[in-house]
């Protein structure tokens, strides 16, 4: 089956990250930054995010430049695929055909809605997936290599996860060039992995003084952790299965399930078993761990756990792994048009997350636009606004959200950190904050000492002096 890998690498990726690149919506953190144009990423040990930042505004500060730093990014993802495809990948469809599902990814869509930090998302997930396929067993490719790991961890760490992903894909399957055996090939992947993880963990005790978000949990409650994130895991992979992707996607996998289980048949028992390869069964009997490690990094060990879906960029090596399986195992067209079952699903998700967060920012513009002309009444120069409370889920988001639960996991109504930013841009003097409103703050209207100057269905506004105080009534009164 021939196709023009550049035409359908191009068309599938640009499709999913059309709605990103066309609405033009401010997502939970853009807030800050469009009105401070500060905020940046160094101090989480992504200095190479900053960087990439001021080269796309052409300034040292948050210029809104968008949507060029996402249409270069996604240009790039689109050239490494198609390098890794001519280049460096097995020249067999098997191989070729499913690589941009390792970009389109529903997990994936939470990280392209961040208006200044998908553009650098993109390429950190881009060089991460360039850093595996160049591992061939030269000395200068595994340099490279480990250049190229550092490289997107210091933009994104989360997306070097996919390494450890396409290890396990390439071992099963073979899905690029190398010049050693496999077993060697694994370790020599192994080697550039740590030392390449290892050198930025250097790099950030050298530049900050610490390793950011490097606190952990205790021994005592590590199986509790590991337990937390495969349970987060398994909910957001289920929460795909609705509707009618339901019965797409479940026939997608079960399709791939039927061919790995003769993959396996032919690969692992007559091979290895027969052979008695102890070295081969350990790595075979370590793959599922190495799709779990891909799909969470170290986030079991770590305190702060799984902090959003965003960071669960490396599943896309799970769902390669399942196309790469119906791609090898069935001949012919059949299983090209299998494969294209998660693609259109994906696809088709990312038009309605981004629908629905769309529907929610207008719903929730109208009600700061309000606010605003509410506050002129009261606010002079000296006053300071605080805000509080969260808005609520607007009717048409709350349509495509209630259907799909992935999407109401990653709507994210304002909250008092965002509406705050928000307020601002419309010119009043909010003072905005990372933190819910302070508890004395809090304390201050529950015990009375706040007049109440306005009570609309939406929000109420308290005044003290030179204080105005801001509830929106979404999550529930103030007290």
């Amino acid at each position: 089956m021939k196709i023009k890998l550049e035409y359908y690498f191009l068309l599938a990726c640009f499709l999913f990250s059309m709605p990103a690149l066309t609405l033009g919506i401010y997502y939970r953190d853009d807030y800050w930054r469009v009105v401070t144009g500060e905020n940046f990423w160094g101090w989480a040990g992504r200095q190479g995010a900053d960087q990439l930042a001021h080269f796309f505004s052409l300034n040292r500060f948050h210029v809104d430049s968008y949507p060029f730093g996402l249409l270069i990014a996604v240009v790039t993802m689109v050239g490494v695929l198609y390098f890794i495809a001519s280049k460096l990948s097995k020249q067999s469809n098997y191989a070729k055909l499913a690589l941009p599902l390792l970009f389109i990814n529903p997990f994936f869509v939470q990280n392209l809605a961040y208006r200044f930090d998908a553009p650098q998302m993109i390429i950190s997930l881009a060089l991460a997936i360039l850093a595996y396929y160049i591992v061939d067993g030269r000395l200068s490719r595994k340099i490279a290599s480990i250049g190229l790991v550092f490289l997107s961890l210091i933009i994104y760490q989360p997306c070097v996860n996919i390494f450890l992903g396409l290890m396990a894909v390439n071992y099963c399957f073979d899905i690029k060039e190398y010049r050693s055996s496999k077993n060697k090939l694994i370790i020599s992947e192994l080697i550039v992995f740590l030392v390449g993880y290892v050198t930025y963990l250097f790099f950030q005790k050298v530049v900050i003084g610490n390793i950011p978000r490097s606190e952990t949990v205790g021994l005592l409650e590590l199986h509790l952790s590991s337990l937390y994130v495969l349970k987060y895991l398994y909910h957001a992979v289920s929460s795909l299965f609705v509707g009618y992707a339901f019965y797409l996607l479940s026939f997608f996998v079960f399709v791939s399930a039927l061919c790995s289980i003769s993959f396996i048949k032919i690969s692992f028992f007559k091979k290895i078993l027969k052979k008695e390869n102890l070295f081969s069964l350990c790595v075979f009997i370590s793959i599922p761990f190495l799709f779990f490690f891909a799909s969470t990094g170290p986030s079991f060990i770590l305190a702060e756990g799984v902090t959003d879906i965003r960071v669960l960029v490396g599943f896309s090596s799970v769902i390669f792994f399942l196309a790469v399986a119906v791609l090898k195992r069935i001949p012919g067209k059949f299983s090209f048009y299998i494969m294209l079952l998660p693609i259109y699903c994906f696809i088709v998700f990312s038009f309605q997350f981004f629908n629905a967060i769309q529907s929610q920012r207008f719903f929730e513009e109208n009600i700061i636009s309000d606010i605003s002309y509410d506050l002129g009444a009261y606010e002079t120069q000296n006053e300071e606004v605080y805000m509080s409370g969260g808005v609520p889920i607007s009717p048409i988001a709350n349509v495509i959200a209630s259907r799909h639960p992935l999407i109401m996991r990653m709507l994210s109504p304002m909250e008092g950190w965002i509406s705050g930013p928000a307020l601002k841009a419309y010119g009043n003097n909010v003072v905005i904050s990372w933190s819910d409103l302070d508890v004395d703050r809090v304390a201050e209207v529950c015990n009375g000492l706040m007049e109440k100057v306005l009570d609309k269905k939406m929000y109420e506004i308290y005044r003290r002096n030179d204080i105005l105080i801001v509830h929106i009534k979404g999550a529930g009164d103030i007290c």
